[in-house]
């Protein structure tokens, strides 16, 4: 019974993480296509929310194995 708690738990917090990991991904890609379409594809700033964009999409694609 504690272990269906706690695996319970897990996958609620593993379901929380990536919705709001999906939330960030939403957010910081809309920031950049409004940075770029301001600044330019390859203005400083642009290019620093492309990045971030790639780390925050590839942490939802390793959850997305586990």
């Amino acid at each position: 019974m504690i272990w269906q708690l706690r695996r319970c738990c897990i996958i609620d917090t593993h379901a929380e993480y990536t919705d709001e990991l999906l939330r960030n991904i939403e957010n910081k890609k809309d920031k950049m296509i409004k940075i770029a379409q301001t600044y330019g594809l390859t203005a400083r700033e642009t290019l620093k929310y492309s990045q971030e964009l790639d780390e925050l999409i590839t942490k939802y694609q390793y959850m997305q194995e586990y």
